[in-house]
């Protein structure tokens, strides 16, 4: 109830952030959420100690230097037992500790999940927290709780419960604007997480709302949000993350016939827009240049050819939206890989002419498929009838390809 609460209005989420009781259901909460995990305990590591013989070894032969040397040799020898007790002390000093991400890596893969009987009360714990997550004292205990970070990321990527996986996945991208390097939520970290959400389907659809694409298209946001501030090596692993499912996606629409696979696409305009503007965000960037393939450009093409066709029906006005944007975001995105230079295009083994012929055959339900509109039809429509930036990208693919 407090979690509905703070999502309808902005007025309820102020009240409840202003209330004294606030952060105790919010901790509480906290420690719902973390009962779900139980990770392994640290091994304990062996600590070196200098053995009692050894102090009583250095306490005597001190005694006998200030008792038989002169000063000069006294000096001389203190100095070297200090530089001996310097190697010992070095030789004890324990190895630092493994880094933030490799124990969260190596705890995810043996953590177990447990009172799943409790699913639904995590849900509205996730979903209260997602609500609170503007309120700065919820939001830092919620970041300086490691065991929290890891159970979201576990339940994220491994809940059987649908709504309970979504929840904790949807709360990671609420934090992902305050993840920072050498933090607990680290923006390498959350990127690991969202890869791994990418390139999975949803446990346990129960045929609602609830969908792969969904749990998709919350975490190619979250990407959005980080996708800057991470390494160039987890960036390209993205992008080509982001690319099998483009393609993936194009083909549910086109190739899969209408009358099966209808709650697979739902939420699919919204995935097309947030991998398409992912990808859209990359081109340019050097250490992605080999994302984009002639494939993934044919890709885009055949959206177009789908989107375009006079016969290409969408029932939602939502997902029409989103579509309409995916179009834009793919045609920016060829225009920009075309308009390189003869030696560019060859090392990235991009064939203008081979683009300029490709087909788009769609599937039909009880009849044979049949071909969608030709590149140049398609790209004129876009033309006429695109909004201003498709128009323009349209007209300089076009001049590209068939002038």
């Amino acid at each position: 109830m407090l979690g509905q609460l703070c999502l309808l209005s902005q007025r309820g989420r102020k009240a409840i952030a202003r209330s004294d009781k606030c952060n105790q259901c919010a901790t509480k909460a906290l420690e719902v959420v973390s009962s779900f995990t139980s990770f392994p305990k640290p091994p304990i590591l062996p600590v070196v100690e200098d053995s009692d013989n050894d102090t009583v070894e250095d306490k005597s032969v001190s005694e006998d230097d200030r008792n038989n040397s002169d000063d000069d040799d006294s000096v001389e020898q203190k100095s070297e037992l200090e530089e001996g007790k310097a190697e010992k002390i070095v030789e004890t000093v324990m190895p630092p500790p493994p880094a933030y991400n490799d124990r969260m890596v190596s705890s995810d893969k043996t953590t177990e999940l447990v009172n799943m009987e409790e699913a639904d009360l995590g849900v509205s714990c996730l979903s209260f927290l997602s609500a609170v997550v503007s309120v700065m004292s919820v939001r830092k205990e919620m970041l300086e709780d490691e065991n929290f970070i890891k159970s979201l990321s576990v339940l994220a990527t491994k809940s059987v419960h649908a709504e309970l996986q979504f929840q904790a996945l949807n709360l990671l991208k609420k934090l992902a604007p305050y993840a920072e390097s050498n933090t607990i939520l680290s923006a390498e970290w959350l990127a690991e997480t969202f890869q791994a959400i990418l390139e999975r389907k949803l446990k346990g659809s129960d045929g609602s709302k609830l969908n792969t694409n969904l749990l998709h298209c919350t975490a190619v946001s979250g990407m959005l949000t980080i996708f800057d501030c991470i390494s160039n090596d987890t960036q390209l692993k993205i992008a080509n993350a982001s690319v099998t499912r483009f393609m993936k996606l194009v083909k549910s629409f086109t190739a899969a016939r209408a009358a099966s696979g209808l709650i697979d696409r739902q939420n699919g305009g919204e995935l097309a827009h947030n991998l398409s503007l992912l990808l859209l965000s990359g081109t340019g960037k050097d250490c992605l240049f080999s994302a984009y393939t002639q494939q993934l450009l044919s890709s885009f093409i055949n959206v177009t050819q789908w989107r375009y066709d006079p016969k290409t029906k969408l029932n939602d006005d939502n997902d029409k939206l989103y579509w309409d944007s995916a179009v834009t975001h793919c045609l920016q995105i060829l225009s920009l890989n075309l308009s390189r230079t003869n030696a560019k295009l060859l090392e990235a083994k991009l064939n203008l002419t081979e683009l300029s012929k490709t087909v788009l055959m769609l599937a039909r339900p009880g009849k044979a498929p049949r071909r969608a509109i030709d590149v140049n039809t398609a790209l004129t429509r876009v033309a006429e009838k695109g909004d201003a930036t498709a128009r323009i990208a349209a007209k300089n693919i076009a001049d590209l390809l068939f002038s």
